[in-house]
């Protein structure tokens, strides 16, 4: 059953003073006599006074039970740090989770117990941006990597922080660094004929750290397929590329080779994806723009033009309006032809005008309906 939004759960729940995750992956098999088709999975206990347990489990459709001869392992945090994550787990999972009776048959769960021993358990929240960032915040706090958490990313160790060199000879050089503590990508390109682009990017809640942990440093290192013996000489020159990953607290890998297939690790073009989503902001914004450079506040008695195009790189038309809030780029409904049939275009410049010195006449110019919002279902993309 979903919760009651209007419904606070520290106030109606108490300060959680326990927190059971349950992961389960149905993909990794486990062999137990006593559990026959029996998979790897994990519970994690995380206590208010900042005692905390880590079992290795095993499981089937009918049971889960600790795996024979594999004692759980405690660990210790700040309480804190265990108050803080107990507080972040409840809202989080209260916002995207549901409340379940039995989660005995979900591979996710969690369950959440007060001082007095009352009980909330949650299931249905896989791949949530909030329990994903929670499960990145639980790994850096207990200082474990292995664990699954929420979303089942256990890796052998954190990534702190990747460089990458790139050179080619026909396009000069690029340099990237992506860094979890400062949450950081810095990215800088030197050009043939020495002109030189810098830029960082700092994101505020974590979209470094997320990006990192997606990735298990191990994968960078076993997964490079090397060049086949079959392999045919190319007429051009590759780049050529270098990667350093520091991780927690095993030694960095170090790697090189051409930019192609067969010198890259496995995991390179999700990377490569993760960070060209991070950089996609443009490095330039309102002060280069002429739409706002060029634009002017409009004065007492002047009209509004709009310069609106049907299709892209059109002949342009005029229409009078009273929105002083429309700017070039937005879309805008007008009428069109001796039956004003309501067209879509949009505004390619803006003019303010006294009334005496219109371009063209105010009594044959026509009005635009209004602006196309968001909500509107025919956009022009």
């Amino acid at each position: 059953m979903l919760w009651s939004k209007n419904e606070k759960p520290a106030d109606q729940f108490g300060n959680p003073a326990k927190l059971v995750i349950w992961y389960g992956d149905p993909y990794i098999p486990w062999h137990d006599p006593d559990l026959p088709g029996g998979k790897l999975g994990q519970e994690l206990t995380i206590k208010a006074d900042g005692h905390c347990l880590v079992q290795p489990m095993v499981f089937n459709q009918q049971q889960k039970k600790p795996i024979s001869g594999q004692a759980g392992e405690e660990l210790v945090v700040d309480e804190k740090v265990a108050a803080a994550l107990l507080k972040d787990a409840m809202a989080a999972l209260e916002e995207v989770g549901e409340r379940v009776d039995d989660a005995s048959g979900y591979h996710q769960a969690a369950t959440i117990e007060n001082a007095v021993g009352r009980t909330r358990t949650y299931a249905n929240y896989r791949d949530a941006a909030e329990i994903n960032q929670l499960a990145i915040k639980i790994r850096d706090a207990l200082n474990r990597a292995d664990l699954m958490v929420f979303d089942g990313n256990s890796h052998e160790d954190f990534i702190e922080e990747i460089r990458i060199d790139y050179s080619a000879p026909a396009s000069g050089s690029e340099k990237v660094t992506l860094t979890r503590k400062s949450n950081q990508v810095d990215y800088r390109r030197q050009l043939p004929d020495g002109l030189t682009v810098s830029t960082s990017y700092q994101w505020p809640d974590g979209e470094v750290a997320a990006l990192l942990d997606r990735f298990n440093p191990l994968d960078f290192s076993e997964t490079i397929p090397g060049l086949p013996e079959t392999v045919m000489p190319v007429d051009e020159e590759l780049g050529h590329f270098h990667c350093q990953i520091e991780r927690r607290t095993l030694p960095p890998l170090d790697f090189e080779g051409d930019y192609e297939y067969y010198c890259l690790p496995q995991p390179w073009q999700e990377l490569m994806a993760g960070l060209s989503r991070l950089t996609r902001v443009s490095a330039t914004g309102d002060l280069l723009d002429p739409r706002y450079y060029e634009r002017r506040r409009r004065r007492r008695n002047e009209v509004i033009y709009l310069s609106v195009e049907f299709q892209p790189n059109g002949h342009q038309y005029n229409y009078l309006t009273t929105d002083d809030t429309i700017r070039p780029g937005d879309q805008v409904r007008v009428p069109v032809g001796f039956e004003n049939e309501e067209k879509i275009v949009t505004v390619v410049g803006k003019h303010y005008y006294q009334r005496d010195e219109v371009p063209y006449p105010l009594s044959r110019i026509k009005k635009a309906i209004g602006r196309v919002t968001e909500d509107d279902d025919d956009i022009i993309d």
